[in-house]
């Protein structure tokens, strides 16, 4: 992550990184997060988890998870509001705007960009 923050950098270009609140892989950094976000990343979340069992859980899980998953991250960086969400797995469920919109999110980064049903 360092490495492609530098190159981002170099090239004035700034992205949004989605993190994990509770990933199994890292820790949340405080340091790193606002240092992130001084310079012109948003930080978006991905999830309380990346265990796949978004579509699995009931509509109350489903909005703690991801109300918790903003809380978290949110939690690690002073006066900032997470906005953006991208679904572990790309996993998506019929209710999950109007969940993300319950909980605080302005916009969903979920979608993929290509239809993968189609051969064209």
């Amino acid at each position: 992550m360092p490495k492609i923050v530098e190159i981002e950098r170099k090239y004035n270009v700034r992205s949004t990184w989605n993190f994990i609140a509770r990933s199994r892989e890292y820790e949340l950094n405080t340091e790193l997060l606002q240092e992130m976000i001084s310079d012109g990343f948003e930080i978006a979340s991905h999830g309380l988890y990346h265990d796949g069992l978004l579509d699995t859980l009931s509509i109350v899980e489903r909005k703690d998870r991801l109300l918790k998953s903003k809380e978290i991250i949110e939690s690690f960086i002073q006066n900032y509001k997470i906005e953006g969400f991208r679904s572990p797995r790309l996993i998506r469920t019929n209710d999950l705007w109007k969940l993300l919109q319950e909980v605080g999110y302005k916009y969903d980064m979920s979608f993929p960009d290509v239809d993968h049903t189609t051969n064209s």
